[in-house]
C-alpha cells in the first residue's frame, strides 16, 4: 500500500508552486519482507527506489482530466449529431 504526502514544489509545466503528491516508500515495511525471503525482495526492493517517487502536479492533474472529459463529451455530442 502507497503512502502519498502532499508537498509545495515548482512545477515546470505550470511554470508556478503548487501542491504535488509524492508517493513515500514504506521502508520498513520492505525491510521485514526481505528478511522474511532471506534477501530475495531486496532486488523489488531497490527497483521501487530507483523508480523513485512520482511527483504530481495537482493543477496539471486537474487540467488533464479537465481536458479529457471535454473531449470525451464533444465525442458523445458528436455521435447525437449523426457524425463520427
Amino acid at each position: 500500500m502507497a503512502v502519498y504526502e502532499t508537498r509545495l514544489i515548482a512545477c515546470p509545466m505550470c511554470q508556478a508552486v503548487t501542491p504535488h503528491e509524492v508517493r513515500k516508500t514504506n521502508h520498513g515495511l520492505h525491510l521485514v519482507l526481505t528478511l522474511m525471503t532471506f534477501g530475495l525482495w531486496l532486488s523489488i526492493w531497490l527497483i521501487a527506489i530507483v523508480l523513485g517517487n512520482p511527483k504530481q502536479c495537482q493543477q496539471c492533474v486537474a487540467r488533464l482530466h479537465q481536458q479529457a472529459m471535454q473531449a470525451q463529451l464533444g465525442q458523445q455530442l458528436g455521435r447525437l449529431d449523426g457524425r463520427r
